[in-house]
């Protein structure tokens, strides 16, 4: 449980992603990351380019997507593989690829959950178990830029951090 000093912590960290737009979805397995904000075209260590929101939230817990007349897609769906012709999966893509989903409002709970509501009725609900919440890596908000601390939760504890996180 975060303390309510450490919600209102966390609360005014994701508030400054609000008016900001949903500009990805990627990820391998069971790590998944929601990219907000514009992109931008950035270059790797080794030298490849490639875009990077402003702002990535990187999951690791349990989430699902909400939105039109009761659809929704969640983690279990891209363990342990990646799924092959779902067409709920495939809707949803179209969806975040095909629209431009604003965020409006985010809610931090003393649970560790967030619920970030988007335009035209897109919601992401993340909802960690307490397994989770203690787990090496819950979830990670992590700015483009190195200069803006990270907002990582792992461990049982929130933790302002490097672009990294702590090793």
């Amino acid at each position: 449980m975060l303390s309510p000093e450490r919600v209102a912590e966390a609360q005014a960290a994701f508030d400054r992603l609000i008016g900001l737009p949903l500009v990805g979805f990627n990820g391998y397995l069971s790590c998944r990351y929601f990219e907000f904000g514009e992109q931008h075209v950035t270059t790797s260590r080794r030298g490849v380019e490639y875009l990077k929101a402003d702002w990535s939230l990187r999951l690791t817990c349990n989430w699902r997507v909400e939105w039109g007349n009761g659809m929704s897609v969640s983690r279990d769906l891209f363990e342990p593989d990646w799924p092959q012709d779902n067409p709920i999966v495939e809707q949803f893509y179209s969806e975040v690829d095909g629209h431009t989903h604003i965020l409006q409002s985010i809610n931090v709970f003393p649970d560790a959950s967030l619920h970030l509501k988007l335009t035209d009725g897109f919601d992401l609900i993340v909802h960690p178990s307490a397994e989770e919440v203690h787990s090496l890596d819950c979830w990670f908000l992590m700015p483009r830029v190195t200069e803006i601390p990270a907002l990582w939760l792992g461990e049982g504890e929130l933790s302002w951090v490097g672009y990294y996180r702590p090793r």
